[in-house]
């Protein structure tokens, strides 16, 4: 790899990187480092896009909610058979019918950009699971073309190794998406079934 090549070059020692977990989801993951550790030190990591000024309720910083990294957090501790506090949240309740709401009555920065950040949230973790249709299929190729080499694989490998963590990220957004009902104000936004 490149970096391995740059920082033999300026450090003269060699490193090695490695991804395990390349081909597995955020859930997956999640759920392996569970069952090997039995933790719930997770609970404790940010995922949010959003800083403290953006997603505080009384002061106390939370997770937005609804940012793509939220949603990519939410659908991967739903994919694990995890749970979260509801207070972890702004945006706490998915199930609601509409985003005003599903956030806490005591956030003060429910606005127009929070509600755009939040569509584009949704839509984000959709577009990446309509990659798992065969008619986008080119475009996994074009980027096998450059990751199986990077990797030490063949871009056929890279290829079928991508449409299948695209394939598992479709089937948990599709679960995820089951569990919030078919109301929500989430499934109001996406392609869902």
């Amino acid at each position: 790899m490149r970096m391995e090549r740059v920082l033999r070059a300026l450090l003269g020692k060699s490193a090695r990187y490695v991804f395990p977990r390349i081909w597995n989801t955020k859930g997956e993951t999640l759920r392996e480092y569970v069952s090997v550790t039995s933790a719930d030190d997770w609970k404790t990591t940010r995922s949010c896009w959003r800083e403290n000024r953006w997603s505080s309720v009384d002061r106390k910083w939370r997770h937005c909610g609804v940012c793509a990294a939220c949603m990519l957090r939410r659908l991967s501790v739903h994919a694990a058979g995890l749970s979260e506090e509801a207070d972890t949240y702004v945006c706490s309740d998915m199930g609601a019918a509409n985003l005003e709401s599903a956030v806490d009555p005591n956030f003060k920065r429910l606005n127009n950009r929070y509600r755009e950040y939040a569509i584009a949230g949704a839509l984000h973790l959709d577009h990446m699971a309509d990659l798992a249709a065969a008619s986008e299929r080119p475009v996994l190729k074009r980027h096998a073309v450059f990751l199986g080499p990077a990797l030490g694989i063949s871009a056929a490998e890279a290829e079928r190794q991508l449409a299948e963590v695209m394939q598992k990220h479709a089937d948990e957004w599709s679960a995820f998406l089951g569990s919030v009902g078919k109301n929500s104000f989430l499934r109001q936004w996406v392609r869902s079934e």
